[in-house]
C-alpha cells in the first residue's frame, strides 16, 4: 500500500501541503476528490517523486520514498502508470505507437511481442482495429481508451488518473467509469484518481479522499463520506447537488 505521513509542501510563502495523512489500500480505487487548486494534483506529484516534500514521509510497499535518490526512484516508478487528463496522446503517431512508446522506451522486447502486447491493452480497454488510427481521428472517449491502453503497457501495480472524466460529455464519462471499474477489478490494481467529478466519484470509489486548502479533511467509503457531520464536507456535497442513485 502507500502510506503518506504527515506531508507538508511550500512554494515561497505558499503552504500547499498541511499536514496530509492517508493511507491508499491495494487492490482498491482510492478518489482523491476537491476543488480545483486544493493541492491533490502537488499530492500525486509527490507520491510518483517528481516533487519532494518539506516535511513528512511516503512509504510505497514498506519503502520510504522521499528520501531517495532518483536512480532508486526510477525503479519505483516503474510500478505506476498515469492517465493525464488530455490523455496526453502523441498526435505524430498511431494508436498503436502510442500505445507501444512505454515499452519501447523501458524494455527490450522484440517488435512481435511489442506489437502483441499493445493489441492486447487495446483489447482490454474495449478498442479494436485502431491500432493504425492518429489521435486526431478518434472521439474523446476513445482517447481516453488509448490512454488507459498506454497507462497499462508496462503492467503497473499502481494507476494514477488525473481528472478522467474533464472534457467528455455524460454518457462517455459514465462508459469511462465503468471501463475503470472494470479493469480495476478484473486485474486486481491499484487506482489513484484526483477528480473534482463528484457524481463520477460515487460510482467509482472504494474510498474517497476529500481535499480542502492542502488538507485531507475526511476520508472513508462513499456512505460514510455521504453521512459526514464534518461541516465541509457538507457544504461541498450540497454546493455541487450531488445525487446518488443507490
Amino acid at each position: 500500500m502507500i502510506v503518506i505521513e504527515d506531508l507538508h509542501k511550500w512554494f515561497g510563502d505558499h503552504h500547499v501541503l498541511k499536514g496530509i495523512n492517508l493511507k491508499i489500500e491495494k487492490g482498491k480505487i482510492t478518489v482523491i476528490l476537491g476543488r480545483s487548486g486544493c493541492g491533490k494534483t502537488v499530492l500525486v506529484k509527490h507520491i510518483i517523486g517528481l516533487l519532494k516534500p518539506d516535511r513528512g514521509k511516503i512509504y510505497i510497499d514498506g519503502v520510504e520514498i522521499t528520501s531517495l535518490s532518483w536512480r532508486k526512484m526510477k525503479e519505483v516508478v516503474k510500478k505506476f502508470g498515469m492517465l493525464f487528463q488530455n490523455s496526453a496522446l502523441f498526435d505524430s503517431m498511431t494508436v498503436e505507437e502510442n500505445v507501444a512508446f512505454p515499452l519501447r522506451e523501458h524494455t527490450r522486447l522484440p517488435e512481435s511481442e511489442i506489437k502483441k502486447r499493445v493489441r492486447e491493452k487495446l483489447e482490454v480497454v474495449g478498442l479494436k482495429d485502431v491500432e493504425n488510427y492518429y489521435p486526431s481521428e478518434l472521439s474523446g472517449g476513445m482517447k481516453k481508451r488509448v490512454g488507459l491502453a498506454r497507462a497499462m503497457a508496462l503492467d503497473p501495480e499502481y494507476i494514477i488518473f488525473d481528472e478522467p472524466t474533464t472534457g467528455v460529455d455524460p454518457p462517455t464519462a459514465y462508459s469511462i467509469d465503468m471501463l475503470m471499474k472494470e479493469t480495476q477489478r478484473r486485474f486486481n490494481l491499484t487506482f489513484i484518481v484526483i477528480t473534482h467529478d463528484i457524481s463520477s466519484t460515487f460510482r467509482i470509489a472504494d474510498k474517497i479522499a476529500m481535499m480542502e486548502d492542502g488538507k485531507i479533511i475526511e476520508a472513508g467509503t462513499p456512505e460514510e463520506i455521504m453521512n459526514s457531520k464534518n461541516e465541509d464536507v457538507k457544504r461541498f456535497l450540497e454546493a455541487h447537488r450531488l445525487e446518488v442513485i443507490r
